[in-house]
């Protein structure tokens, strides 16, 4: 049934452009999940009326940062206090930005109204399938100090549903 409301209905193909997320285990109950997310909506790249629809996610993106249950989503119960020291990310051999100091919170995006970053002003990052964008963090969880560092190499994901169910959305 889905194949033929895919020729009648059209296809919808969207090209989502990320760094691949880093998830790492803290210490048995919660995870570090750092994510990067569009800074502005997508753009149309081809587009048939009532046939077919190519988007592409924005290539300018903000990161996200989320100590997490490593179970459930939703608040973290194993959270009593958190201070992140210093998030940071760097391209290669350049120098690192730091965007975020003495935050005390298990969840931050860059790029929103109450956005911590340091200097206010901090830009999205540009998203390039051959770069790989270096994420450091250093964070104190229930009065143990964690640091941790990892490589988001760039990635381009490909969905594609029917042009009809998209369109609702």
């Amino acid at each position: 049934m889905s194949g033929l409301m895919l020729v009648l209905g059209g296809c919808a193909r969207i090209d989502h452009l990320k760094y691949k997320t880093f998830i790492t285990d803290i210490d048995g109950e919660s995870v570090l999940e750092i994510s990067t997310y569009g800074a502005d909506f997508g753009r149309s790249v081809k587009h048939v009326p009532f046939l077919y629809r190519h988007m592409e996610s924005h290539d300018r993106l903000w990161f996200q940062v989320f100590i997490r249950d490593k179970d459930n989503a939703g608040r973290n119960p194993h959270v009593e206090s958190i201070i992140i020291h210093s998030f940071s990310y760097r391209f290669g051999d350049q120098p690192e930005t730091v965007l975020l100091t003495d935050y005390a919170d298990n969840f931050w995006m860059q790029g929103r109204s109450d956005d911590h970053s340091n200097g206010r002003g901090t830009q999205p990052i540009l998203f390039d399938p051959h770069w790989a964008v270096t994420v450091s963090i250093e964070f104190t969880l229930n009065g143990i100090d964690y640091s941790f560092e990892g490589t988001m190499p760039g990635v381009r994901k490909t969905s594609r549903k029917p042009l009809l169910v998209h369109a609702l959305r």
